[in-house]
């Protein structure tokens, strides 16, 4: 084989500025959807330590948030006041532009039949509250 094994590695894009041979990294965002702030806060508070975090209680403040910045993952409830979460699954994982953002469902809904609706909607995991924050880092 001609090249190295690192040559074959996707690299992301340099960021503005940055030099030529120069790779500088972002911070991975990650939005997280929950009405219960005190649950959203410490899954907050063990992500924060290598990603970007935002939180947000409703789908409609998640529309908006992800308007301003897409996050490479998206932490959602199944159960918000304006809409569910898997209405905001399907929603994100339609457009175009949020089509390839990581799903991941934190919820208390422990049923088969939800766990089903949230990864036909486009989820890529499913996990019941009270979930180990180390679980989603």
């Amino acid at each position: 084989m001609s090249g190295s094994m690192d040559s074959a590695r996707p690299q992301e894009p340099a960021a503005p500025g940055a030099g030529p041979g120069r790779v500088v990294r972002r911070t991975p965002a990650v939005l997280v959807v929950d009405p219960d702030m005190m649950s959203a806060r410490r899954l907050a508070a063990a992500l924060a330590r290598t990603t970007e975090v935002a939180l947000v209680g409703s789908a409609r403040e998640a529309v908006a948030a992800i308007r301003m910045r897409k996050p490479d993952l998206i932490v959602t409830e199944l159960d918000m006041p304006d809409a569910s979460g898997v209405e905001l699954i399907r929603h994100v994982h339609s457009a175009p532009a949020t089509h390839n953002v990581l799903l991941l469902v934190v919820t208390g809904r422990r049923s088969v039949r939800d766990k089903i609706a949230a990864f036909q909607a486009g989820a890529d995991d499913y996990l019941v509250k009270p979930a180990d924050p180390q679980q989603v880092v």
